[in-house]
């Protein structure tokens, strides 16, 4: 039974298990799309490292780095969750001129892997010269 046993070799956080059944093309393209989810969260993380303070919509990184809108928003999604991008109070106008979150890197962001920080963690606050910006809401 290699459906079963495809099955098996599947983590237990596969959501998609329900609908594929271990089906083999599925599982390669649910690796390549692992791939490249990393790839498109680190691309997302330099651009906003290089924007530093002045931060980063998803709709303004949907047409920098050329993503769909949906590939650009879930990405978005884990970054924040994983608390790599954190929400400022600023938000700008979209392309459709609706208000969007400005989001900048958490302070520390070191190149590389994009791992989960932990939630014990402090937000950081942002710097431009010397003179501290109140981004942040005083809430988490």
């Amino acid at each position: 039974m290699m459906g079963t046993e495809l099955v098996r070799t599947m983590s237990d956080d596969d959501i998609t298990d329900n609908y594929h059944g271990g089906n083999p093309e599925s599982i390669e393209a649910k690796e390549l799309s692992r791939k490249n989810a990393e790839r498109d969260r680190l691309r997302i993380m330099r651009l906003a490292g290089l924007r530093g303070p002045r931060g980063l919509t998803c709709d303004e990184a949907e047409v920098l780095l050329a993503l769909s809108h949906q590939t650009c928003s879930a990405r978005f999604s884990e970054l924040k969750r994983d608390r790599l991008l954190l929400a400022t109070r600023l938000t700008r106008p979209t392309r459709q001129e609706a208000q969007a979150r400005v989001m900048v890197v958490r302070q520390g962001f070191v190149e590389g892997p994009v791992a989960p920080v932990p939630k014990s963690s402090e937000p950081p606050s942002a710097s431009s010269g010397g003179r501290q910006l109140d981004l942040f809401d005083n809430h988490r």
